[in-house]
């Protein structure tokens, strides 16, 4: 995925929180050894990385987009949409 194209999952996922009346995405980023992992917290919820990357942004940029995908199927009261 081009740089480009992951920078449009974040501001997706920033749109997305303020359609539906939460607050903007907030993100930590943790370093290790071998890489990096990041945990964003979206509407009261949790969303992390599921393996280590090379950059910080590449964590935020997972994060982010398993955050995403899966807040398109919640409905604005929090319950997932049948």
């Amino acid at each position: 995925m081009c740089s480009l194209s992951r920078r449009h999952v974040i501001n997706q996922k920033i749109a997305l929180c303020r359609r539906r009346g939460w607050r903007d995405p907030f993100y930590e980023t943790y370093e290790s050894s071998t890489g990096y992992t990041c945990i964003v917290l979206v509407a009261g919820r949790e969303y992390g990385t599921d393996v280590v990357y090379e950059t910080d942004q590449l964590a935020r940029e997972n994060a982010a987009m398993r955050a995403f995908t899966t807040c398109q199927n919640y409905s604005v009261d929090g319950g997932m949409r049948t």
